[in-house]
């Protein structure tokens, strides 16, 4: 995990602020704000110290760095503050395309609107509203954002108390444990870079340095019996001296209906700092900023869910409510990600604010185990390209037990769905009917293969072009390839093995030619509807999901190769019969890149299948009738030839 959060934490660093510095820093040592550089031609990462105590600071100096442009959340601006700038399209251009962080044109304007409803909350002076009260928190200007927020809900005894805390570091949840603490709540400080030139002449450039904002362990107590329906309750948060921001914590309780001492609550972050003073408003941002809440005395509660009986619930609710049963939203942040940790089943003992949120999702694998042991189910490409047409051996045995196990797992499900609520219980038979359904579909498959000889072939020819086309791309090197006149073709120089002799020779790698239980599940579903052109399955609309890596490619070539193949022995039956030698399947990309990759993947395919084609006395199955498998690829006439013509120049 240790490069996980390694990896989340530059981009954090990059995207928030501040920056991770990956040598060690410079010290910079300041007389009021000016720093006499003694290095004229500085690179590298530079830092200074605030106070003889304090850890070292960031330092934003390199090309006009500036920390405006170069954070782009956790930032929280004076409030009422626009930005207006009638910039040229030229200009627009620039600023698109700025890597940098420098700063934007001079002639920007900035606009105070801070006497134009810089509340932005419509807070009812009622102690009568009740709990479905909305206060409205966000900022006049979302561009530079004024509000950061979370409402939750929280259950307080009389004695109880809500705690907001604004510190000036954390460990965030995604760390390991030996990292650095992430510093929170700070300042940029414009300062200047003098040094001397060449000529002796004195230089200067803009810098600057980042500084905590807030005084350490900040804290902000609210007590239960200050809250009260619709009453917005305003603390100022307490600064270091001479700082020019000035932050309040605003709170908005409302009180939940026919719940005793359950409260919902919305506390806001503001900056208030005045932006019609000396100071340079850009001093006045509050960076990477964060507060978290704890209760003292009381208990955070789940966030009220939607009031809707669950019967309303559409279809895709419903199963959510299933799937997420042991999960729970217990915040809702505002111009920013709510934040907690907590297992599940469990509540947290705090909620955050989080402007950078990251989660791990949990594994999934394809590989699936037996029943009661730690064997994987897999079934050998080699032993179904030898599936025996007395329909008896360890061939037949292994996609039986496929659907066994799959049989088995259903009703397993079935079971542990009596122990859920009669809502949730009906969605979970809902779903196990889906189930139950590709397990029809699987068994289908099975028994067409015991009943089509032709159906039987083409996928032992499949499950063999497969095995050819993985020892191809994964265990043979890359061979030189010359002319052959005598042929008029392209051959392999030199000595090599060809896949098909490591086949003969039974020489495979041993992790190639296995499916995984979903990828032989799905050839085994596709075979009816493939195979049929009346068959109902034609109608469904089959689709693989799994992360990168899970197998989805070749299970879907697994099909393409026993369609096609099926379609060739079809062509034996009678000379009436439709050409199905053509174009067979089309494959479609949204990705250009993706599009070349996965047409090499197809091309190994295709040639094992060439292979076999033009070779029926070395596989033993007969003669494939038609033209020569080919494949085409089309992705614009920037990157490929539009047609033969321009394919030959």
């Amino acid at each position: 995990m240790f490069e996980r959060s390694e990896l989340i934490a530059c981009i954090r660093s990059e995207i928030v602020g501040p920056s991770r510095p990956i040598e060690k820093q410079a010290i910079a040592i300041f007389h009021e704000r000016v720093f006499a550089d003694p290095i004229s031609l500085r690179r590298g990462p530079l830092g200074w110290q605030p106070t003889a105590e304090s850890s070292i600071e960031e330092i934003l100096y390199y090309d006009r760095e500036t920390p405006h442009r170069k954070y782009g959340a956790g930032l929280l601006h004076p409030e009422g503050i626009t930005l207006v700038s009638p910039v040229s399209p030229d200009t627009s251009a620039s600023n698109a395309t700025d890597t940098l962080g420098i700063d934007p044109d001079e002639s920007e304007t900035l606009i105070n609107n801070s006497e134009e409803n810089i509340a932005d909350t419509n807070v009812s002076d009622s102690a009568d509203s009740d709990a479905e009260d909305d206060f409205e928190v966000t900022s006049a200007d979302v561009r530079h954002p004024s509000t950061i927020g979370i409402t939750f809900c929280v259950k307080l005894s009389a004695n109880g108390r809500i705690i907001v805390q604004l510190p000036q570091n954390r460990r965030l949840s995604w760390q390991d444990e030996g990292n650095q603490p992430f510093p929170l709540n700070g300042r940029y400080e414009y300062a200047t870079r003098q040094w001397s030139d060449e000529q002796g002449q004195t230089r200067e450039s803009p810098m600057w340095r980042r500084r905590p904002a807030l005084l350490p362990n900040t804290t902000i107590i609210i007590n239960r019996d200050e809250l009260l329906t619709g009453k917005p309750i305003l603390r100022e948060v307490s600064m270091p001296e001479a700082s020019p921001i000035e932050l309040r914590l605003d709170i908005f309780p409302r009180q939940i209906k026919n719940q005793h001492d359950v409260w919902l609550v919305t506390a806001v972050l503001r900056n208030k700092s005045s932006i019609n003073g000396p100071i340079d408003h850009r001093e006045q941002v509050l960076y990477q900023t964060y507060f978290e809440v704890l209760v003292e005395n009381g208990l955070l509660e789940k966030y009220p869910e939607s009031p809707r009986p669950f019967s309303q619930l559409d279809s895709d609710e419903q199963s959510l409510a299933l799937l997420y049963r042991e999960s729970a939203t217990w915040a809702i942040g505002h111009g920013c990600a709510a934040g907690w940790d907590a297992e599940p089943n469990q509540a947290p003992d705090k909620i955050y604010t989080d402007v950078m949120p990251a989660v791990q999702i949990p594994s999934i694998t394809p590989n699936i185990k037996k029943n009661g042991c730690d064997e994987q189910i897999q079934l050998s490409m080699r032993l179904l390209a030898t599936l025996p047409d007395d329909l008896e051996g360890p061939a037949w045995q292994s996609l039986t037990s496929l659907a066994d196990e799959y049989a088995r797992w259903i009703q397993q499900n079935r079971d542990d769905a009596n122990l859920l609520t009669p809502e949730l219980r009906a969605v979970a038979i809902r779903h196990l009917d889906v189930c139950n359904a590709c397990l029809c579909r699987i068994n289908a498959g099975i028994t067409a293969l015991r009943n089509d000889q032709h159906i039987r072939t083409a996928f032992k020819l499949a499950n063999l072009s497969m095995l050819l086309q993985q020892i191809t791309t994964k265990q043979l090197s890359k061979r030189p390839l010359r002319w052959d006149q005598s042929s008029n073709l392209v051959v392999p120089d030199g000595d090599y093995k060809t896949p098909w002799d490591v086949y003969q020779q039974g020489k495979e790698n041993s992790d190639l030619g296995f499916w995984r239980a979903f990828q032989i599940a799905f050839l085994l579903m596709s075979i009816k509807g493939v195979s049929n052109g009346h068959e109902p399955d034609r109608e469904i609309v089959d689709l693989i999901w799994f992360p990168t890596g899970g197998g989805k490619t070749e299970a879907y070539l697994a099909v393409m190769a026993f369609y096609m193949f099926h379609q060739r022995l079809l062509m034996k039956d009678s000379d009436n019969t439709p050409e199905r030698d053509g174009t067979n399947v089309l494959m479609r990309y949204t990705l250009r890149m993706l599009t070349t990759q996965q047409f090499q993947r197809a091309a190994s395919l295709i040639c094992a299948m060439e292979f076999l084609r033009r070779n029926p006395t070395q596989h033993g199955m007969g003669e494939i009738l038609g033209k020569r498998f080919s494949l085409g690829l089309w992705i614009g006439s920037a990157a490929s030839p539009n047609d033969v013509e321009q394919a030959k120049k």
